[in-house]
């Protein structure tokens, strides 16, 4: 039992090892550079765009601080005037507008917690896109000195049983002269 587990795992090794081969590891790493570059570029988009609706966010708000100032002028008038209809009129319209102000710092709170979440995102994937690149300019050097043995005249580096047996008589002749 256990000479047939330890043949069925050399034949997985073996058979691991050919599809790692196979898969081409240069080729891989260069789509996952491809696919996580354009991830952060989408990702950098969508910041801009969130940027942007922060910034009218905050536009809509000054304006609405305005009109508020604008509300609490106008009420006075009234009160002066003791027109208390419309003074109530202008309370109704103020309440509303301070509404709209908290609901519009809501929405500024939430994306301003996605543009955080987003910016780590960014981060973490630009490390990890930068570490790719790395391993990428790593295989190409191993690849490289691979094809070019394999590319050269093997008969350069084979190694005939003549030069073997001169190799040893000198390693022989050094050794008895010291």
């Amino acid at each position: 039992m256990a000479l047939i587990n330890r043949i069925t795992r050399l034949f997985k090794a073996d058979l691991h090892a050919v599809l790692d081969k196979i898969e081409e590891p240069e080729i891989l790493l260069k789509q996952a550079i491809r696919e996580m570059d354009l991830d952060i570029t989408s990702n950098n988009q969508e910041l801009n765009h969130l940027l942007a609706q922060n910034k009218e966010l905050q536009h809509q708000q000054h304006g609405i601080n305005k009109k508020i100032i604008t509300l609490d002028e106008e009420m006075e008038l009234c009160f002066q005037a003791d027109n208390q209809d419309l003074a109530k009129s202008l309370v109704r319209r103020k309440l509303e507008a301070k509404r709209y102000y908290e609901f519009l710092e809501q929405q500024q709170q939430r994306r301003n917690e996605t543009v955080t979440t987003l910016e780590q995102r960014i981060s973490e994937n630009s490390a990890r896109l930068q570490s790719m690149q790395q391993k990428l300019e790593m295989l190409p050097v191993k690849n490289r000195s691979a094809s070019y043995i394999n590319n050269e005249d093997s008969s350069r580096f084979n190694i005939s049983d003549d030069e073997i047996e001169i190799a040893y008589m000198q390693a022989q002749q050094q050794r008895h002269a010291s």
